[in-house]
């Protein structure tokens, strides 16, 4: 894994799920995941993610999308993001071939270490707070929650790269990549800031200012 921030489309009063795209685009993020959830009907689905993929090419973005194994086979997608009741991750890896990405939801060390056991590529692991766009959150972690798994994934063998998820904010970044994140997955945060596509380069910048060890580069 390369990208160090995962940007999360989600429709609101002001953008659809292209704009979200786009935005993300422009401000040069690199990996992109379609949350497409029950707010598109099927055929959108297939147009908006056909659309998104050709966008994401022209830019050299990779794209994923929630849940759907299936979909992200027949459409070619760099990959899926699963969560704790999707399909399992071997499963999932017999469909895609191991050159597509496979995400993993998780909530606790236990979570972290069987996606790690089970091939996962990355780990998002959350929430960090409360976050609108997802309907069934698990217990909120918080940077005390944060700290005592991360503690401990190291140690363990754990060497997939973990993206801090749930409402994160730009203030929170350089506490989270201290305690040893490799990223962040963002979505309200940037599109609800008065320049979406000047926030995702906050973002991005504040990121990667940072070591894979918490520390800053010199």
């Amino acid at each position: 894994m390369a990208d160090r921030i995962i940007f999360i489309t989600h429709k609101t009063e002001e953008f659809n799920h292209l704009d979200c795209v786009q935005i993300a685009l422009d401000a040069g993020l690199k990996l992109i995941q379609l949350r497409l959830k029950s707010d598109v009907s099927n055929q959108e689905k297939v147009e908006t993610i056909e659309k998104a993929r050709v966008r994401c090419r022209v830019f050299g973005a990779s794209l994923t999308i929630d849940d759907d194994v299936r979909t992200a086979k027949r459409m070619h997608l760099s990959g899926v993001h699963l969560g704790k009741n999707d399909m399992p991750i071997a499963d999932a890896r017999i469909i895609l071939g191991e050159n597509v990405l496979i995400g993993a939801t998780a909530n606790t060390l236990s979570d972290v270490l069987k996606a790690s056991r089970n091939g996962a590529n990355y780990i998002g692991l959350g929430p960090f707070r409360h976050t609108t766009t997802k309907e069934k959150l698990e217990p909120i972690l918080g940077l005390k929650g944060y700290k005592n798994i991360m503690s401990s994934v190291a140690s363990l063998g754990v060497k997939q790269p973990i993206y801090a998820i749930g409402g994160i904010e730009l203030d929170d970044v350089e506490s989270l990549m201290k305690i040893g994140f490799y990223g962040v997955a963002v979505s309200s945060a940037i599109l609800s800031a008065p320049n979406p596509v000047v926030a995702a380069r906050q973002f991005k910048r504040v990121v990667e200012q940072y070591k894979l060890s918490g520390s800053l580069e010199e």
